[in-house]
């Protein structure tokens, strides 16, 4: 199974939001310039820093649940695109297949409009049809161009 990196983002989100605030440690020293200095990270060995803790609020249940909105939001266009692309390349085969259609009962129409022609066959022989026969192939011929040919 796939996992999509918006549900594992999600995740990590509402893991960091199930506590109402959490701490982050900052720094505050004196360098040797005598500027306050205040960080994140530790300060030089030997160098005399206060500790001071800060609290922050984290995700809202509001935000949050505004995220798995947008979340929501964004796979169903994107679906929609998918779905609008899957169809564009069905109706473009499917314009592919009319246009064959046409082409062929063209031809069989020009084959079948000589008397006494003779006809291939599909194994490749050569047959000579009979006016009835001849006649039954021109009207399909015609009511497939009707059909393919627009």
């Amino acid at each position: 199974m796939i996992i999509s990196n918006k549900y594992i983002i999600l995740t990590g989100i509402l893991i960091l939001g199930m506590g109402t605030l959490s701490q982050a440690q900052m720094y505050k020293w004196v360098d040797e310039d005598g500027v306050t200095q205040f960080t994140q990270s530790r300060p030089p060995n030997g160098t005399d820093a206060e500790i001071i803790e800060v609290k922050t609020k984290s995700a809202s249940t509001a935000a949050l649940k505004n995220l798995e909105s947008q979340i929501k939001k964004a796979d169903g266009l994107r679906e929609k695109r998918l779905e609008d692309a899957e169809i564009k390349q069905i109706d473009k085969e499917n314009q592919a297949i009319m246009v064959e259609n046409c082409r062929r009962s063209r031809a069989r129409l020009a084959g079948y409009s000589v008397p006494n022609a003779l006809m291939m066959q599909p194994d490749g022989s050569r047959i000579r049809v009979d006016e009835d026969a001849r006649q039954r192939e021109l009207a399909e011929a015609r009511e497939n161009i009707s059909k393919y040919c627009k």
